[in-house]
């Protein structure tokens, strides 16, 4: 499966200094956002169908079966408003979350501004680990009512894109590592889904193709994208594109020694 990127910015690879740039808010975390329509991805580029000073780029990602089932899944309805799921699904435990926090930097500090503490007590481990535990109560029931919930109220709370330290950064791969996701994804009642990553080494690892605005003008040149849903655009886009990676591939086959 295809998914998509789409930018104003000049970059080939995904890192921590872009985390956030296009979010007003903390939205799950500033992760790395995708769509599966290509359409969408060329509006968040700016890059206009009926424009001839085309800017902007589209980033192609391959997602593989192993990977789908690794996305925390959230839907919603007709209303963008999220669907609850089965609570079995998603777990996430006290446990995760101390693990999670254990890693964040300054963390003592951070303890302080939850209890009134000696913080010479927070030296010793088992204080530290004692208190994140109780900080962690306060966070199991926004996760099992909302994960996505509970998921922003955490990275708000312990990794502020403004707290320096890459907190955001060590907080999405430390968000990773503990609960094995690589990241979320949101499945709308349209059929368009977003994939949102927490690492930007695993989006790079992914990337397969970097559309430029001349290329997109391309894929929709002999295409009446004015009188054709989005839907229809999409799937005829991709299967453009298949057709140019054949094409490329047999052409490379020919002159394979």
């Amino acid at each position: 499966m295809k998914i998509f990127h789409g930018t104003k910015g000049d970059f080939k690879e995904f890192d921590i200094t872009g985390l956030g740039a296009e979010c007003g808010n903390m939205g799950i975390t500033a992760g790395y956002y995708f769509t599966t329509s290509i359409d969408e991805a060329c509006s968040y580029a700016e890059i206009k169908y009926d424009n001839d000073n085309l800017n902007g780029q589209v980033f192609e990602l391959n997602i593989d079966d192993n990977d789908k089932s690794k996305f925390i899944e959230l839907k919603y309805d007709e209303n963008r408003k999220i669907v609850p799921v089965d609570s079995t699904k998603n777990k996430i435990t006290k446990k995760d979350i101390v693990n999670i926090l254990e890693k964040m930097p300054d963390i003592k500090d951070r303890v302080l501004d939850f209890m009134d503490i000696d913080v010479k007590k927070l030296n010793n481990k088992n204080v530290l680990k004692q208190c994140l535990s109780d900080i962690a109560e306060n966070y199991i029931d926004i996760f099992e009512e909302n994960y996505l919930n509970g998921l922003n109220y955490l990275g708000n709370d312990f990794a502020s894109p403004y707290s320096g330290n890459n907190a955001l950064d060590i907080f999405n791969k430390a968000f990773q590592d503990v609960t094995g996701y690589l990241g979320v994804k949101m499945e709308f009642y349209q059929g368009i889904n977003h994939y949102v990553f927490f690492d930007n080494n695993e989006v790079n690892k992914r990337i397969n193709h970097i559309y430029t605005a001349g290329d997109i003008n391309e894929l929709i040149k002999d295409l009446d994208w004015q009188n054709i849903s989005r839907q229809e655009l999409d799937k005829l886009m991709v299967e453009k594109i298949a057709r140019q990676e054949k094409e490329s591939c047999e052409h490379s086959q020919q002159f394979k020694i």
